[in-house]
Order: structure tokens, then sequence, then C-alpha cells
């Protein structure tokens, strides 16, 4: 039934109808056209027969002849669910047994930290609670749900050494990775490819677990970076701001080489999202080693490469050691952009910056330094002094940086 405005669209709509069949080589359709006018003049119009009230009913029988159908056998066997979900079982569901029967038991607070934790393996147990925003005593309880059903397990000192010793360090096991990648719509190893995943234990590791494992100090702080930018976050969005740390990515997930930043996030900062790598210096490398990185992340530019993962190029956030350290990167970076075009986006800043009592804004206050210029200046670039709480509302920008400290 087609009701329309007036006699000319009727019309139209009848060829179309007529175009389509033809087309097709159909019989007609069984319509009905009408303007609403007519429609309101006579409603018994609605009961009249076919298009044009010339069709018969025997116009609409097709005679066609099927084809047998033969039975052929599958190419493939069918696939099946992820460990035997539907075999039922008693008590506490376990990995080594079903992992289907484990998935199915997991609440959506067990998929959110174990989604993390295949992410971001290694964090200790505060920096979890930190990023989902959960109170310890919450925290620990899950964990040890889900290391009971054997999703994941606790690093042992001898893997740990001194820089994570007491720590109790968190891993995916190799069925948590699995559970990890179907809830992600990926195989395992695609999964470890684009999206990071890492762990397995010491007897199936998996993804980048071993490269993160043997230096957990460089590990641990650059993870602790991230971790502390989503609590200022936090204390930002508590008084007014609208502030987040919307997107953090692992080495593993945001690795194109030879470019291999510690990571990458966007950082949403009154309201507007700012995208960065952060490479996070323990000061070991010497001036050949930072030429080499900045000539990667320069030629990662010029390709223009970046554009297949990033909307505009991210900022490159250098956290290191001391001074000393940070005057190295800067002369290395004035020495790789002799004879190039655009400068990096390149901010640094030590360690003792973020911590020092002065300094109010943590990861985005007036801490970051230009390899070719002394004066300190804020990340992301300040909003208006109209943009947020009267109170938070100021320029930071600072041309006085932070006394040196000499470490």
């Amino acid at each position: 039934m087609v009701a329309t405005t007036d006699a000319g669209r009727a019309t139209a709509w009848r060829g179309l109808l007529e175009e389509v069949r033809k087309a097709r080589s159909e019989a007609p359709l069984a319509a009905r056209v009408a303007p609403w006018d007519e429609l309101r003049a006579e409603p018994a119009t609605l009961a009249d027969g076919l298009v044009d009230g010339q069709q018969a009913a025997e116009a609409l029988v097709q005679r066609i002849r099927l084809r047998p159908l033969r039975l052929r056998q599958p190419d493939a066997p069918l696939p099946r669910f992820v460990g035997d979900a539907l075999v039922p079982g008693g008590g506490r569901p376990h990995a080594r047994d079903s992992l289907g029967r484990v998935a199915l038991s997991l609440s959506v607070s067990d998929r959110e930290l174990l989604d993390l934790v295949g992410r971001h393996p290694f964090l200790p147990s505060e920096s979890l609670a930190v990023v989902l925003d959960w109170s310890p005593p919450a925290l620990l309880r899950r964990r040890e749900r889900l290391i009971a059903q054997g999703l994941l397990r606790l690093l042992g000192a001898d893997e740990t050494g001194a820089d994570g010793a007491d720590r109790e360090l968190v891993e995916a096991t190799a069925g948590g990775l699995a559970l990890v990648a179907a809830q992600q719509g990926l195989p395992l190893g695609a999964a470890v490819r684009a999206n990071g995943l890492a762990g397995g234990g010491p007897d199936q590791p998996i993804g980048a677990r071993g490269q993160l494992l043997a230096h957990p100090a460089h590990t641990l702080g650059a993870d602790a970076i991230f971790v502390r930018l989503i609590g200022t976050a936090r204390r930002r969005a508590a008084a007014g701001w609208d502030d987040a740390l919307v997107e953090w990515r692992s080495a593993g997930a945001c690795c194109r080489r030879p470019v291999r930043p510690d990571g990458y996030g966007i950082y949403r900062h009154a309201g507007q999202p700012y995208g960065f790598f952060l490479e996070y210096d323990r000061g070991t490398m010497s001036a050949r080693d930072y030429l080499q990185k900045l000539a990667a992340y320069y030629a990662y530019w010029a390709s223009g490469r970046y554009e297949r993962d990033y909307d505009g190029f991210p900022t490159i956030l250098v956290v290191t050691s001391d001074n000393a350290a940070e005057e190295r990167i800067a002369r290395a970076a004035r020495a790789a952009a002799v004879g190039r075009g655009p400068i990096l986006p390149l901010l640094l800043t030590c360690r003792w910056r973020i911590d020092d009592a002065r300094n109010r804004g943590g990861l985005l206050g007036p801490i970051w330094g230009d390899p070719a210029s002394t004066v300190r200046r804020c990340w992301p670039a300040p909003a208006p002094l109209t943009d947020g709480p009267a109170n938070l509302a100021r320029p930071c920008v600072s041309a006085a940086p932070l006394t040196e400290r000499v470490k």
C-alpha cells in the first residue's frame, strides 16, 4: 500500500513498481497506490483490487523448478567454543578444566580487570586499584578470584628481582590472555600484535613478556607515569575540569619499528584531546642511542606513516632521571634536528620536577622544557582563562624554571 501526495506522484510510483518488475522478470506486485485526498474522500478504495484493478490472482503464481539439493562434505570442521563451555561441572570452574565455563562465570568487573592486566602486565596491585578506580579491598577480592580460576598469577621474587620485590606484580596466564583476546574479538596472535597483550607466565611466555621483565625498573617506571596521570586527571575532574586519560596503549601496542615508545596515550584536558608518546629514560642510554631513537621518530614523521595510526603526530614526552640526562637528550635532539624540516614536538622533564612540592600540577604543571629553550611550560597547552573553575584558570608557563636539583 502506497499513499502519496498527488496523482502525479501516484503515477510515478506505479511506473517504479512496473520498472522493478520488468528488471527482475517478476510477476506484478500486489500493490495499491492512491493519493491522500482520494483515500480521505473514499476510504473504501483501500479494498479495491490490485494495481489499477486489472491484475488477476493467477498472475502472481510463479512456476519454477528447483534443482535437487545435494549434501556435500564441509571443507573444514565446525568451529568450537573457547573450551568446553557447555560441559557441566561442579564447583568453581578453572581454566585448566574448561576455559569456556570460566568465561561464563566472569562478571563485568572480572573482565575489566582481566583486560587491563592483559594489556598492561606487571602492574602492582595499588596501581591496578588507581586505574580501575576501585578500593584496594575490592581489587584484592577480584584479583584473588581470578587467580583461583587460573586466569591471573602473581610473579615470584625470582622473576622480578629487587625492583619488583614485595610489590605483588600480576600478569595474565595463557588461559587468561586467550579470554582477553576472545573478548576483543581476535585470535590470540592478532591480539598480541594489535593490542600488545603479554604475559602467560614463565612456562608459556606470550608477547613482549621477556622484554618487559628484562628491565623491570624501566617497565614499572613507565607504567607509573601513566598511573600518575590518571590520578591527576581524577583530581582535576573532581574539581570541575573535563579531564581524563581516555586512552593508554602499551609499548607493544604502539610499536612501529623502528619507533618504539614506552607507551601512547590520549589525555583529555578541558575537553580537548591531546595525543602523546611517552619515553621513559633512566639515564642509561648513550648519546648515540638517543640520536638513533630521534632519527627513527623523524623518519616516521617524514614518511607520513603515522597518519595510518594517529590523527596528527603525537607530542613526545620524555621523562628522564636527572638534569644531566635531560641535557644529554636535549643536545641529541638539537643535533638530530640539523638539516631537517619541522622540529619534532618533543618536551623534556625530570622525575624530581614532577615530585617537587612546589609543582602542584603534577605532570600537567610547568615542568616541561623544549630542547632549544630554558623556559618551562605546561603540557597540554593551557586552556583559556574563562574555561574551568575560576580557582584553576590561570596561565601555566614558567619563565623561571624550578630550582635545578643536582643528582
